[in-house]
């Protein structure tokens, strides 16, 4: 009952106030924005499986994992690993046909009418995650079974009353016990030889990410465990490391976003103590209704993709520089993604009419300090740096070499050894926010 009151509090609430306690689902009658499988299980479905009939993909999903496949957060499909194929799958046929040998229908109810009921009712019964009943059982399945093999049968009958109806029948009667007990042994040993295999399958690589948007890529468990040692780890792991860009925010204020933004991590735009706010702007159906929006929030930050739909309204805040100020630049310095894509920008709202400078274009100095090292200054018209910008050092065969300034509008070109000698220049391409500019290698 206290679990029924706990777990039905979050329905009746949500019943109060959408007229539907399983908003934002269609189901059992109450009407909603779709049924789980459109708004979820579609869009979620690993490609392997789509367009399978649930019986194929589940079992698409259970063979998936007999080659070895690197594993990710929420593995789909997979995930039951190698004893489940080879050792639990079959144990449960052989334990099914032990509960009906020995006329135990309790446990063939209790413990195999509830999976099959389960899932039949999911949306996903190939997705592993939602499935975890199957392998639990199954271990169920391969203790009984060994039990029965290890232990042979229960004679007698209890004393001064009637025979035990629950006495198991001989299973391998002809087998001496040492050698039931050596079998037992050997599918044991078998269960956990596969469960050590499988789990190092999903440990190496492990899913701890390491490097930058452009060059990610999963740590082994030797750089895996060196970094739980490593005070600053923070700093080198996805997607924590991309987010740190956000600690450039006060705490206390609200940074704002859009729906095509597809910020995954919320909580790293939090903090880790949870010392920021968020707003979800929804999705602006144009740049007046964004900034109608994003003033009806009280946000003080906004963050927009790079690309997508975000697009046009950052070009939007990008030419209006007496409204947004840059705080994160770097091409989309904030935000990760496994594949490489969530870069986003993060600029302050407010009135910066009084201090915005006045001329667009930016002044840029590049001073060769060795033969192949270019330093490069980069400000605005009234001396302030301009900081997270790209800069390319050119020739008379095109681009040869890429930099980010810093906080102070510095960068270091390294000039190939190919280009010594020749002449060079150092362009900024304009992003929007500042006009483009270049300046003759010194």
């Amino acid at each position: 009952m206290p679990t029924l009151a706990l777990g039905g509090y979050r329905y009746i609430r949500t019943w109060l106030r959408y007229g539907n306690p399983f908003h934002p689902f269609t189901m059992l009658g109450f009407h909603g924005k779709g049924t789980v499988d459109e708004l979820i299980i579609v869009h979620n479905t690993a490609w392997v499986v789509r367009g399978e009939s649930k019986l194929r993909a589940t079992w698409h999903s259970w063979t998936f994992d007999r080659e070895r496949v690197a594993y990710t957060y929420d593995q789909q499909p997979g995930g039951f690993g190698l004893q489940w194929i080879y050792i639990l799958l079959p144990v449960v046929l052989v334990a099914i046909a032990l509960f009906v040998r020995g006329r135990r229908f309790d446990l063939l109810w209790g413990l195999l009418l509830p999976v099959v009921v389960h899932g039949l009712a999911s949306p996903a019964p190939w997705w592993a995650r939602y499935q975890l009943i199957v392998p639990a059982v199954g271990c169920v399945c391969l203790a009984a079974v060994l039990t029965a093999v290890a232990e042979g049968p229960r004679g007698g009958r209890d004393p001064g009353g009637p025979p035990d109806p629950r006495v198991r029948r001989a299973v391998l009667p002809s087998v001496p016990p040492l050698w039931r007990r050596c079998v037992a042994g050997l599918v044991a040993g078998a269960f956990v030889a596969t469960t050590a295999v499988s789990m190092w399958w999903a440990t190496q690589p492990t899913n701890t990410w390491v490097g930058d948007r452009a060059s990610a890529r999963r740590a082994d468990v030797r750089e895996t465990i060196d970094l739980m040692r490593d005070p600053d780890r923070d700093e080198r792991i996805l997607p924590t490391a991309s987010y740190a860009g956000m600690n450039r925010v006060p705490d206390g204020r609200t940074v704002a976003f859009t729906e095509y933004t597809h910020q995954r991590f919320v909580n790293l735009m939090l903090g880790e103590r949870g010392q920021r706010r968020v707003a979800n702007l929804g999705e602006p159906r144009d740049v007046p209704d964004f900034t109608r929006r994003l003033r009806a929030s009280g946000a003080r930050y906004v963050l927009l993709t790079v690309a997508g739909r975000d697009r046009d309204l950052l070009l939007a805040v990008l030419r209006d520089r007496a409204h947004y100020r840059p705080v994160v630049r770097a091409g989309g310095g904030v935000g990760w993604s496994a594949g490489g894509l969530g870069g986003a920008e993060l600029f302050e709202v407010g009135d910066f009419t009084g201090s915005v400078c006045g001329h667009r274009a930016p002044r840029l100095v590049a001073t060769k300090r060795a033969p192949d090292t270019i330093a490069v200054s980069f400000r605005d018209a009234c001396a302030a740096p301009l900081f997270e910008v790209e800069v390319v050092l050119v020739n008379a065969g095109g681009e040869a070499v890429r930099a980010w300034t810093g906080r102070e509008g510095e960068a270091v070109l390294r000039v190939p050894s190919d280009l010594a000698g020749k002449p060079l220049l150092v362009r900024f391409a304009g992003d929007g926010y500042y006009e483009g500019g270049e300046a003759t290698v010194d």
